[in-house]
């Protein structure tokens, strides 16, 4: 009997597990498709020597995504990026601090003053960064019927990243609005969101053939999971055995005639449904009339 260390079992039980026999493979599971990548190298890299980390990840994502967004012409961006990274003739050269600190005793000028200074010379107030940091000016979207004869169904998967468990939302409605199932489903274990959301696919795709649709759609809000399966992309990476799954089944390539991405904004029942599985750590299935 093979025993294995108590940290190691989420993981293990996490494992995506596919129907379809794939042969093991060697994949690089810091990057999504997993292929190696310089890039992803690099990052394993610094956090191993605790380097600061990239400007792509935490809070600093977003204020690089707006850096590059705004209706300035490309040089100021570029000026503004050199800045920061200390590479700009604006006395911030390592060897133009030495020099200063050593003749001048002058201080050594901090990122937010950079930032301030290239903001002066476009004209964006301080306060624009402070205040659209996480806020968006597209309208959301609601919840659209699929055409007569179809069965919509929404997909989505609720985790909380590198803890235990995941919950699993199906919601199939028809062109009426009509919601013919929910179903909630707990999974233990670690699982990745990738992963999850792609099992939330095949979750949708197994209540459409336990409800004989004919014709129907999957939508998920996750872009990867929806990418790969509109591509009939089988990556490397460990939750494409889930993709692999529903590629090859029977009934996906006859009766799914689209694919496509949803908003949360429209998702909302089936990320509630998901919610609702990892919050209570239960598996459920409503019908009839009390779907509700």
């Amino acid at each position: 009997m093979l025993l294995a260390h108590g940290d190691d079992v989420p993981v293990i039980l996490g494992t995506p597990i596919g129907n379809v026999g794939i042969q093991d493979q060697l994949v690089w599971h810091f990057c999504k498709d997993g292929n190696y990548s310089v890039k992803s190298g690099y990052k394993v890299a610094a956090m191993n020597n605790n380097v600061a980390s990239s400007s792509n990840e935490g809070i600093m994502k977003n204020w690089w995504k707006l850096l590059w967004n705004l209706p300035v012409i490309p040089k100021v961006k570029v000026f503004i990026l050199e800045a920061v990274q200390k590479l700009a003739p604006c006395g911030q050269h390592p060897n133009e601090k030495r020099r200063n600190k050593q003749l001048h005793g002058l201080s050594y000028p901090t990122d937010d003053d950079l930032i301030n200074m290239g903001l002066s010379y476009i004209c964006v107030p301080t306060s624009h960064f402070a205040t659209n940091l996480d806020s968006s000016n597209k309208t959301k979207e609601s919840w659209h019927p699929p055409p007569p004869g179809v069965i919509l169904i929404n997909c989505d998967a609720a985790v909380v990243e590198g803890k235990k468990g995941c919950g699993l939302g199906v919601v199939p409605r028809d062109f009426r609005g009509r919601v013919l199932r929910a179903q909630a489903t707990f999974m233990n274990g670690i699982i990745s969101i990738e992963a999850a959301e792609a099992m939330a696919l095949r979750n949708g795709m197994y209540l459409a053939k336990d409800l004989g649709c004919g014709n129907y759609y999957l939508s998920s809000d996750c872009a990867n999971a929806v990418g790969c399966l509109k591509k009939r992309d089988t990556s490397l990476a460990d939750w494409h055995v889930i993709i692999e799954d529903i590629i090859s089944s029977d009934h996906f390539f006859s009766f799914c005639s689209q694919v496509f991405y949803s908003p949360r904004s429209s998702n909302k029942m089936a990320h509630n449904i998901a919610r609702f599985s990892l919050k209570h750590c239960i598996s459920k299935c409503w019908t009839g009339s009390r779907v509700q």
